[in-house]
């Protein structure tokens, strides 16, 4: 979430998200549940977020399919005017909420 927080500030718009689209593993959702952590909060390693225009991030997805490294890319949210909050995620379960940095300190982002 760090990152979105960052390109929606540096943007001005909001970055809106559907956590049922963010691809985690079952491992890593299982000890995030064990552990009382947010997937979205954790520094996450080899993973990658991109931008593409509007209109443009299926065919991006369909071309970074192909790929052994990137099978599981999918679009995970849009970009629009600002809203709320900076970035929003519809959740699971409930309504769009907007997704707060967590409380405490944060987990080291090594990169």
């Amino acid at each position: 979430a760090a990152v979105l927080q960052e390109w929606a500030e540096s943007s001005g718009l909001t970055l809106s998200i559907d956590e049922r689209r963010v691809p985690v593993s079952p491992g890593v959702r299982g000890m995030s549940e064990l552990l009382g952590l947010d997937p979205l909060h954790i520094a996450n390693e080899g993973t990658m977020l991109i931008a593409v225009r509007q209109g443009a991030g299926h065919e991006a997805v369909s071309v970074l399919q192909t790929l052994s490294k990137t099978a599981d890319a999918r679009v995970i949210g849009i970009v629009k005017a600002r809203g709320v909050a900076p970035v929003t995620v519809k959740r699971t379960l409930g309504p769009e909420q907007p997704l707060h940095d967590p409380l405490g300190s944060p987990l080291p982002r090594i990169c």
